[in-house]
């Protein structure tokens, strides 16, 4: 599928499977080994996220984003898959507020300007102590649910696991 004007993807099956759960789930985590393509399938659900939202004829964001990586790096290397396309959903240098990063420890001079305390610093408005507060209770929300997600994905792994070793309990008294 094209996102925005002509560009295409090539995805794997795998790949295939990632965005479809992401584009259905109200909260998807990508996790793998380095070179699997996390920041690619991260970037494309975005990318088809953003098109859909329709935001460049709107004027307005119509979809709230939340990246969330282990590393400043990965997050500045996501978010910059974004700033090239940023043009085409109405993102430009005159209002660089349509993306926000928070944290200071980016090496990224491209990220730079979106950066919450930056953009901050440059408008010294109100507006941006309210995103921020706004930011931070997403962000809390975000890490509450994915708290749950992992407590869930505990309980069916030590389920699982205990099936398992039931199963080869009983295997081993069938063959001894």
């Amino acid at each position: 599928q094209g996102l925005g004007q002509s560009e295409s993807v090539e995805l794997d099956g795998s790949q295939r499977e990632a965005v479809a759960c992401c584009l259905t789930q109200q909260v998807s985590l990508i996790q793998g080994p380095p070179g699997t393509g996390k920041t690619y399938i991260g970037s494309t659900v975005a990318k088809l996220l953003l098109d859909k939202s329709n935001c460049h004829q709107h004027g307005e964001m119509g979809v709230k984003i939340l990246v969330v990586c282990l590393t400043n790096h990965a997050l500045d290397q996501f978010l910059e898959t974004l700033v090239p396309t940023s043009d085409l959903f109405g993102i430009n240098d005159v209002d660089d507020s349509r993306i926000v990063r928070i944290g200071g420890r980016s090496r990224s001079q491209t990220m730079q300007k979106y950066n919450l305390v930056e953009q901050a610093r440059k408008n010294r408005s109100c507006e941006y102590a309210q995103l921020f507060r706004a930011s931070m209770c997403e962000m809390e929300n975000a890490r509450l649910t994915l708290d749950e997600i992992r407590r869930s994905l505990k309980r069916g792994f030590d389920s699982d696991h205990n099936r398992f070793q039931n199963f080869a309990t009983n295997v081993q008294s069938f063959s001894g």
